[in-house]
């Protein structure tokens, strides 16, 4: 059994609001002790972090660092591990500002990295469930893209049809988020496509209402693309949204976007399920959407968006929501669009996992 016990500062511990030193604003965190009769190995490190970054402790959540005090010498080694890692450094070593290499040996004190816990592979945490791409040889190819010629990496394989590349449980919903590869053969996932783009709502902003298999060819032309792939996202099962993710070099933003890199991502995507709308909803999958991206491919240091530029609301819900910034207009055959852009620094520098930028515009 593991447990943590809020430490409250004693009086001068904490550093005056004036000093915005690494050292003084790593005092003023939160701190816990930790206590646990299992052996260092025993432990998981997502278990650690997670009890304080994706949980429903409001302190921990909204903190950039948490302190971790391990006052049991035989749990000391476990600072090892979590500074190995990467996700955590000796509070010693700010405090004196020494190398966190030295500090860590007999390390009675680590500082915990918020942004550092949202982006563990599926090794460690339970989110990714699909292999990372990160480590895969780079190669360039041409790419024949219309008319045009794209220079870009050897894309990886697309993971399987019906394949759940993404899954993280929402404490304050009480539900499981999944993504999954949109199966073209399987007639569910083409009728649900269907029904959705029939809808007025979406068929406004897609523009793509038609019969089912007008919808099975348009899923047949993204299976069958170099650069995209279709997902449905769905709570505890109950599918809600259909979103397609690809690389923005070999797409047609590309040559209006500046500087576009071989790793960028971007996504589209329609909320189809009345019932999974509102606020409770919004403040949480777009999120999921932009963290899988993230954690897929490191290489990946920003993703896009090009929702119409009336399209307010989702411009809006994307700001408020994930963090995304309107950079400038672009302008398509068929629409004019605004320009959203995420950094990957941004995204888990905010980590607005469990709360949106309302929130930290107030902190």
């Amino acid at each position: 059994m593991t447990t943590f016990t809020l430490q409250r500062l004693a009086q001068g511990e904490e550093h005056a609001p004036s000093d915005n030193t690494p050292a003084a604003r790593a005092s003023r965190a939160p701190r816990y002790a930790l206590s646990t009769r299992n052996s260092p190995d025993e432990i998981k490190i997502y278990d650690i972090l997670g009890a304080f970054f994706d949980s429903d402790c409001v302190e921990t959540v909204q903190s950039e660092w948490v302190r971790l005090q391990l006052p049991q010498a035989p749990v000391r080694t476990l600072a090892i591990r979590l500074v190995r890692l990467g996700v955590a450094v000796p509070f010693a070593s700010l405090k004196s500002g020494t190398s966190p290499c030295s500090a860590v040996n007999d390390c009675d004190e680590v500082l915990l990295i918020r942004e550092a816990f949202w982006q563990l592979g599926p090794e460690y945490a339970p989110w990714l469930r699909v292999p990372q791409t990160t480590k895969l040889p780079l190669s360039f190819v041409n790419h024949y893209v219309g008319a045009s010629i794209v220079r870009a990496p050897v894309r990886p394989l697309k993971p399987a049809a019906s394949t759940i590349i993404y899954s993280r449980y929402i404490s304050s919903l009480g539900k499981t988020f999944t993504l999954r590869v949109l199966n073209v053969n399987h007639e569910q996932d083409v009728a649900t496509f269907s029904e959705w783009q029939n809808n007025p709502r979406v068929a406004a902003g897609w523009l793509q209402n038609g019969t089912l298999e007008e919808h099975r060819n348009y899923l047949l032309e993204v299976v069958n693309s170099l650069h995209s792939i279709p997902l449905i996202g769905a709570f505890d099962g109950a599918d809600m949204l259909y979103t397609e993710f690809y690389w923005v070099k070999e797409d047609p933003l590309a040559p209006l976007v500046r500087d576009v890199d071989p790793f960028d991502r971007g996504f589209h995507f329609l909320v189809g399920s009345e019932q999974h709308r509102g606020p409770r909803y919004v403040k949480v999958w777009p999120v999921c959407l932009a963290h899988a991206l993230f954690l897929w491919d490191s290489r990946t240091q920003r993703v896009l968006m090009e929702p119409r530029l009336t399209n307010e609301k989702a411009i809006r819900t994307m700001e408020r929501s994930t963090g995304f910034i309107a950079t400038q207009w672009v302008d398509f055959p068929h629409k004019r669009s605004a320009l959203l852009e995420l950094t990957r620094e941004r995204f888990f520098a905010l980590s607005l996992f469990t709360h949106g930028m309302d929130l930290v515009s107030k902190l």
